[in-house]
C-alpha cells in the first residue's frame, strides 16, 4: 500500500488567485512558506432537512461545501522562510515582501498551495488549492520549546485538488 510521507509536505502561498475559484491553480509566483511544522485541512458539508410530514425516518440534502484550517510554523521572520508573507497577508501594511500591494493590504486573501507529497525526485506532487483568507493568529512560547506561530483561515470559495506524476 502507499503512504506519503509528512516531512515532504509543503505550503506555498500567492498573491490573490486571478480567477477565484478556478479549477487551476497556478505556483509561478507562489512563495514557499519554510520552517513548515503541520498544516491541516478541514471540510464540511451543510445539510438541509426535507422530511416529509408521514416518513419515518429524516431525509437530508447536501448543500454548501466549505473548508478551513490551520498551519504551524517555528516563528522565524527572517526573509529566508517567507514567514513576512504570511504576517504581511494578515496585518496592515507592515511588511515589504513580495505580497505586498501598493495600498499596502491585502486583507488577509492568498492563495494557498497545499502539497501532500512533493517529492521531485521522483515527479510527484499531490496538493490542495485554493483562495484563503487568513482569520488569525497565535504565537506560543515555553520556557524550554520552540517559539511557534499558528495561523488559520477559511477557504473562500472551491477547494481544489490535483495530483501530477
Amino acid at each position: 500500500m502507499a503512504r506519503t510521507k509528512g516531512r515532504v509536505g509543503s505550503l506555498y502561498v500567492n498573491a490573490p488567485n486571478t480567477a477565484p475559484q478556478g479549477t487551476t491553480y497556478n505556483q509561478t509566483n507562489a512563495v514557499e512558506i519554510g520552517q513548515i511544522r503541520a498544516w491541516s485541512l478541514d471540510t464540511t458539508v451543510d445539510l438541509a432537512e426535507v422530511t416529509d410530514m408521514g416518513d419515518k425516518w429524516r431525509e437530508h440534502l447536501q448543500t454548501l461545501r466549505g473548508w478551513s484550517g490551520e498551519f504551524t510554523v517555528f516563528s522565524d521572520p527572517s526573509a529566508t522562510v517567507n514567514q513576512d508573507e504570511i504576517w504581511e497577508g494578515l496585518l496592515e501594511g507592515s511588511f515589504s515582501g513580495s505580497l505586498a500591494t501598493t495600498s499596502g493590504e491585502l486583507e488577509g486573501q492568498l492563495l494557498g498551495l497545499f502539497c501532500l507529497d512533493d517529492d521531485a525526485a521522483i515527479g510527484v506532487r499531490k496538493m490542495f488549492f485554493g483562495d484563503i483568507i487568513l482569520t488569525g493568529a497565535g504565537v506560543s512560547v515555553e520556557v524550554d520549546g520552540v517559539d511557534m506561530a499558528t495561523f488559520r483561515f477559511t477557504g473562500n470559495g472551491l477547494l481544489g485538488y490535483v495530483t501530477n506524476g
